[in-house]
């Protein structure tokens, strides 16, 4: 077993919930925690689906999505100076 330590104001909190409840307060904890891992495995597997997704199906990473926009950026500007030579 891993031994934890649990800060006051939460060891506090802890134990009025276990009194109220009249449960204990180890039994509390073990569900808090197969909730919290449980919760975190789901999302670590659904942040993974989503990117194989987002391969599938071509997205751009957040790199590519800022060079693309630089570059459309740039040849905006350039069209725009020959414009105004051409306007002078």
């Amino acid at each position: 077993m891993t031994d934890i330590k649990i800060p006051g104001t939460l060891a506090e909190r802890l134990d009025r919930v276990a009194a109220t409840s009249g449960r204990r307060a180890e039994s509390i904890v073990r569900e808090a925690l197969e909730k919290q891992l449980d919760y975190e495995e789901w999302f670590a597997k659904a942040v993974q689906e989503g990117f194989e997704s987002a391969d599938r199906e071509g997205w751009l990473s957040h790199e590519e999505s800022r060079n693309r926009l630089k570059a459309r950026i740039e040849a905006h500007k350039q069209n725009a100076a020959r414009q105004n030579r051409k306007a002078a």
